[in-house]
C-alpha cells in the first residue's frame, strides 16, 4: 500500500477537446496503471466535486497519497481544496504534484476555444482566480454545492 495513490485529475476549461484538457487526459492515462482515478476532464465539474470524491475514497480505502494532475495555474487551489476538505473529514493526505506538467509554457494552459471564459487567457484567469481564493472556504463549498445541486454521494458538501 506504500506506493498506492489516488489520481486527482481536474479539467482546465471546457470542452474536453481543448489542448489543456487533451494534455491532462494523456497524462492521466500514463499514471493510471493500478491507481484509482478521479477525473472531471470529461465534464469539467466544479473543482470541489472532484476533490470530494478523492477525499471520500481516501477515507474509505486508507490511501494517504494523492497524485494531482492539474494545469499549473489551477494547481494551488486544487491542493488547497484537498487539504481543507481532507481536514474537515479527518483525513490527512500527502499531495504530490505531477511536475511533468510544468514542462509546458504557461500559454499552453489557456485556450480561446474554452467555453469557460476565465480559462481562455491569463488575463481572464487571474482576476477570476483571485476572487475565488478570497471566498471563505465553507461559502466556496456552498456555491459549488448550489452549482451541482448535490455531489455524487447525494449529500451536501456541508454537513
Amino acid at each position: 500500500m506504500a506506493d498506492e495513490y489516488i489520481v486527482c485529475a481536474v479539467a482546465f476549461g471546457s470542452p474536453k477537446t481543448i489542448l489543456p484538457n487533451w494534455i491532462l487526459e494523456k497524462r492521466v492515462q500514463d499514471l493510471s496503471k493500478g491507481n484509482k482515478i478521479f477525473s472531471d476532464i470529461e465534464g469539467a465539474s466544479p473543482t470541489p466535486l472532484t476533490v470530494r470524491k478523492v477525499v471520500d475514497e481516501a477515507k474509505k480505502t486508507g490511501v494517504k497519497k494523492v497524485m494531482l494532475v492539474a494545469a499549473p495555474p489551477h494547481a494551488w487551489r486544487v491542493k488547497r481544496d484537498i487539504r481543507k476538505l481532507g481536514k474537515m473529514e479527518g483525513v490527512e493526505l500527502e499531495i504530490v504534484y505531477d511536475d511533468f506538467l510544468l514542462k509546458f509554457p504557461q500559454d499552453t494552459w489557456f485556450s480561446r476555444e474554452s467555453t469557460q471564459r476565465w480559462t481562455s487567457s491569463v488575463w481572464m484567469w487571474w482576476p477570476y482566480e483571485i476572487l475565488v481564493r478570497m471566498i471563505p472556504f465553507k461559502l466556496y463549498l456552498r456555491l459549488a454545492d448550489k452549482e451541482t445541486s448535490r455531489d455524487s454521494r447525494g449529500k451536501s458538501f456541508l454537513k
